[in-house]
């Protein structure tokens, strides 16, 4: 038999896998795609590499493939 307590839940974004990124920062909002530096699961952090400048960020995952970043007070 498996024990519940052995399960981990499942990682929402694993590394190398391109996510789909919402900034909110107030009222605005844009989406960008970046490239995951690490694993994570839901609510946890994760290191993304913006595919443009090359930088890199963090931002919490929010789904499958996708992560958010609250700059502001998001309404």
């Amino acid at each position: 038999p498996i024990k519940t307590a052995s399960l981990d839940t499942p990682v929402e974004i694993s590394r190398g896998d391109l996510v789909n990124v919402e900034v909110l920062n107030g009222a605005a909002r844009i989406s960008l795609e970046a490239r995951a530096s690490s694993s994570a699961r839901l609510g946890q952090s994760v290191q993304l590499q913006n595919q443009t400048s090359g930088k890199t960020f963090r931002a919490t995952v929010s789904g499958t493939g996708r992560a958010v970043v609250v700059l502001g007070s998001a309404k």
